[in-house]
C-alpha cells in the first residue's frame, strides 16, 4: 500500500551566525508512538535541485547547502511515502526531527 500523508515536523532552532549563505538541515526520523527509529530511509527535500540523504543506523540524516525557506520533505518508507512541511531558518544549522507518529490530513491553507 502506497500513500501520501502530511507530517507536522517541528524545526528546533540551534543558535548561530546568520551570515552563512547556505544551511545544514540535521535530524532524526522516528515514530514515538511505536518506539521505532527509521534507519536506511531516504529523505528528500523539494529544493532546486532536490537534496537527498539516507538515514544512518540511528535514524539521523544531514542535508547540506540548503537555502532558508519553506519546503516539502518526503520520507520514503517501505509501502508508503510520507510528505511533510519543513522550514529552514537563516542560521548555520536547522534541526528537524521527523516524528512519523504525528501525521494529519493536509490543509487547504498549505501552499508551496
Amino acid at each position: 500500500m502506497r500513500y501520501t500523508a502530511w507530517l507536522i515536523c517541528t524545526a528546533i532552532i540551534v543558535l548561530g551566525s546568520s551570515a552563512a549563505p547556505a544551511e545544514t538541515v540535521y535530524g532524526q526520523v522516528y515514530d514515538t508512538l511505536h518506539g521505532k527509529i527509521y534507519k536506511n530511509t531516504k529523505v528528500t527535500l523539494n529544493s532546486t535541485p532536490p537534496k537527498e540523504a539516507t538515514t544512518n543506523e540511528q535514524g539521523q540524516y544531514w542535508l547540506h547547502d540548503v537555502k532558508p525557506g519553506a519546503y516539502l520533505v518526503q520520507i520514503m518508507l517501505p509501502n508508503q511515502d510520507v510528505v511533510g512541511r519543513l522550514v529552514v531558518y537563516k542560521i548555520p544549522t536547522t534541526i528537524a526531527n521527523l516524528d512519523l507518529s504525528k501525521i494529519e490530513s493536509p490543509s487547504e491553507d498549505d501552499a508551496y
